[in-house]
């Protein structure tokens, strides 16, 4: 039985920290849900997720290299602030939290949970960008990728948002939070909640398919893609999972790796030479954050028509074996 990951979902709508990333991690940690994010859902699957999720947690591995990619990725499109106040830390794999917001949610769609507090929630348009974070406060400020004259604080603790007033740069921001926790607690405004986003959320975990247009136009700069319990991870343990062909799956990624191939020689393209210079820069990447294991440099090499044939070729002569009644695995 093979459980299939999102990839689709994943590689059309990436989350926000790594759009644009020429390689997308396929495997999804998830982490304890934001309390109000969280409403009295009627379905008895996603209900139970989002008790499990308050009592303990959700924890779906992410491999070592992933991680790297994403701390990578992070470096590059979140510059440092001008200063950073006692307190106070941009080392992004440091925070605490960085996965629980800017990775993908265990509920219906998928979204980032930034997107839902922020954009949803608060009715509050644009991508976010982290300046500062505080585990010990659970709290960390931010700007908008669109609009960097204004600042928000989200206090996880609380789960509330918090506008900061008087500050129209980095520079005043770090200035002020540097006065200390309560010269800079004066100048926050709470921000409501979005009456329409509210709805919206409860909405999604419901699991009510049409809501999505509603994101699409009033809230996201895309168009979700639906996604199933399973592929969320709230499978209730008297669930069954889909039975999927891993045959099947296999000769499918054969044909589309043909098929790019083929249009890439139509076209003219040197497929193979930007392959490795993707693959070059990428190593050097890798090489500036950590160094890789050797069994997860091989694992990494499995990526060419000839491994998936050789994977094929094991599955077929697999089922054989089953199909014949011999032991031998």
């Amino acid at each position: 039985m093979l459980r299939r990951t999102h990839l689709s979902r994943v590689f059309a709508h990436p989350p926000p920290l790594l759009r644009n990333a020429r390689r997308i991690p396929h495997t999804r940690p998830v982490f304890p849900a934001t309390s109000s994010l969280v409403t009295q859902p009627r379905r008895r699957y996603t209900s139970a997720a989002v008790e499990r999720l308050q009592r303990e947690g959700m924890q779906i591995p992410i491999q070592p290299s992933e991680y790297r990619q994403i701390i990578a990725r992070a470096k590059k499109v979140w510059p440092r602030p001008p200063a950073v106040p006692d307190g106070w830390s941009c080392t992004w794999q440091d925070w605490a939290y960085l996965l629980t917001f800017y990775w993908l949610s265990p509920y219906y769609l998928m979204l980032p949970q930034i997107e839902m507090a922020v954009n949803i929630q608060h009715g509050i348009p644009g991508e976010t960008r982290p300046l500062l974070f505080s585990n010990d406060r659970q709290s960390f400020v931010f700007t908008l990728v669109n609009s960097p004259k204004e600042f928000f604080l989200f206090d996880g603790a609380k789960s509330v948002l918090y506008r900061v007033q008087g500050v129209r740069n980095e520079h005043q921001l770090v200035q002020l939070m540097a006065r200390g926790d309560e010269a800079f607690e004066a100048t926050l405004e709470v921000v409501p909640p979005n009456e329409e986003g509210e709805d919206a959320l409860r909405r999604i975990l419901e699991r009510d398919e049409t809501v999505i247009p509603l994101l699409a136009e009033k809230f996201l700069d895309y168009t979700p893609v639906p996604t199933n319990p399973w592929e969320e991870g709230v499978v209730s343990d008297g669930d069954e999972l889909p039975e999927l062909d891993l045959e099947e799956e296999l000769k499918s990624l054969y044909n589309e790796v043909k098929e790019q191939k083929e249009r890439a020689l139509k076209e003219g393209i040197d497929l193979e030479q930007l392959q490795t210079d993707a693959k070059s820069e990428e190593d050097a990447e890798d090489a500036e954050v950590d160094e890789k294991h050797p069994i997860e440099e091989a694992l990494d090499n499995l990526d060419n028509v000839e491994d998936v044939e050789e994977l094929i070729k094991f599955v077929q002569e697999q089922k054989a074996r089953e199909q014949s009644g011999d032991p031998q695995k």
